[in-house]
């Protein structure tokens, strides 16, 4: 399994961002109007950008590298794209019960790419035959400063996950555009990650499972992941700052860069200034807690 968000002390002054405004428009979208097909079109353009580039495969700047998959399909009822996550066994010592992506630190000599796909094989028996990558993100660092490359893949439908008992409690899917709106069930922290740089924790508290209308907690890098697939699968930005206003505002994936410079997300320069709330707008700061 991935190595979670780091456990720093909260930065002063951490405040509710200005998204309910710029949530109320975006979820008034269907997320069916964006077909699977589509978000497959945008994620292997992308991929293809960013490799003319030559930023697809930047080296991480931490000591280790692990990868998680995100795995991409069709939700049944309607088209919509959804995504899978799991729940880690209650019987693991670290992060029990805590939601996230099939994945892990990679092998020696092992590509992202093959790390991910091995581990989402051994954590939901998602085999090479069950799906197509489709692209390769920026590494984001995680707790012990491992770099961690998300892989977007596209799942054939009809796929049926089988769990492994002695990691994961639970399989399940969810609508992928949730993770683009803030408003209820949305909050953050903001933590000192290093000297200088602080970053922004989000937490979605009610992200419902496709199936069974169950709520999930879904927050930290499992929520950026997540965040940064959406942006890029459904063409546009999340309703909310990704990372915290004012100097020393840090995105986690730049932090994992090598030079610590521009993702290749490009830069989001003013995103704390966007929208036009303030405190009270429907989207709260949560009281920090050990991640």
């Amino acid at each position: 399994m991935p190595p979670r968000a780091p456990s720093p002390a909260p930065a002063a002054g951490a405040r509710s961002s200005p998204a309910a405004a710029a949530a109320s428009s975006s979820s008034s979208r269907s997320d069916a109007s964006t077909s699977v097909d589509d978000a497959t079109s945008r994620l292997r353009a992308y991929w293809s950008r960013e490799l003319a580039r030559g930023t697809a495969d930047a080296p991480p700047s931490a000591r280790d590298r692990a990868a998680v998959l995100v795995p991409l399909s069709r939700a049944p009822s309607d088209g919509a794209v959804t995504a899978l996550l799991c729940t880690r066994s209650s019987a693991l010592s670290s992060h029990a019960g805590e939601v996230c992506l099939p994945g892990g630190k990679n092998d020696a000599f092992e590509t992202d790419v093959e790390a991910a796909l091995r581990e989402a094989r051994e954590e939901v028996g998602l085999t090479r035959d069950d799906a197509v990558v489709l692209a390769s993100l920026p590494p984001m660092l995680s707790k012990g400063r491992v770099s961690v490359r998300p892989v977007v893949a596209r799942v054939r439908d009809g796929f049926e996950p089988i769990p492994n008992d002695d990691e994961v409690a639970e399989v399940f899917t969810v609508r992928l555009e949730r993770f683009l709106s803030g408003g209820d069930g949305y909050a953050y922290d903001d933590w000192e990650f290093t000297p200088g740089r602080t970053i922004r924790v989000h937490h979605f508290d009610s992200i419902k499972d496709e199936e069974s209308g169950a709520t999930h907690h879904v927050w930290g890098l499992t929520a950026v992941v997540l965040i940064r697939t959406a942006e890029i699968a459904f063409g546009r930005r999340a309703a909310f700052p990704l990372r915290p206003d004012g100097p020393g505002g840090t995105d986690i994936a730049l932090l994992a860069t090598s030079d610590g410079g521009i993702s290749a997300f490009g830069e989001r320069a003013g995103e704390g200034e966007r929208g036009d709330g303030d405190d009270g707008d429907g989207t709260r700061t949560r009281t920090p807690s050990r991640l």
